[in-house]
């Protein structure tokens, strides 16, 4: 509606009209996006993998298509409902992680993960002191 203020409707062709209507989208889709980074954030999600996972082609310029905008809230969507999946799985199996906190209780999940990630994981380990220095 803001943007009414400032245009000429007898000037303003349907090609000014579509970019109008774009940028709007674009804006609704970079808010969601943005969102859905701040609950993952706040669920414990690292960081560093957000990072990761918003570096797409034509990031951070002027030609972003909506259709490239489209693709990252389908797949923030994804990460999102699939963390939130693990951490009740996880809690499910062990209840007393509802003592920690959403972000301690994410910091455990990606300790686990590059912890089961490393060859020497499938060996037992005999004390917690192992497992630490093992991560």
């Amino acid at each position: 509606k803001g943007l009414a203020v400032f245009l000429n409707k007898t000037d303003f062709d349907k090609s000014k009209s579509q970019l109008v209507a774009d940028f709007k989208k674009a804006h609704t889709l970079a808010n969601s996006i943005h969102n859905k980074r701040l609950l993952l954030e706040a669920a414990g999600y690292s960081r560093k993998e957000l990072r990761r996972e918003s570096r797409f082609p034509g990031a951070g310029t002027i030609g972003l298509r909506v259709s490239l905008l489209e693709e990252m809230d389908h797949r923030t969507e994804q990460t999102l409902t699939q963390w939130n999946d693990r951490i009740r799985d996880v809690s499910k199996k062990s209840p007393r992680l509802y003592f920690l906190n959403s972000a301690s209780f994410g910091q455990l999940l990606v300790v686990l993960e590059r912890f089961l990630a490393k060859p020497t994981a499938s060996a037992p380990l005999s004390s917690e002191s192992e497992f630490f220095s093992a991560i």
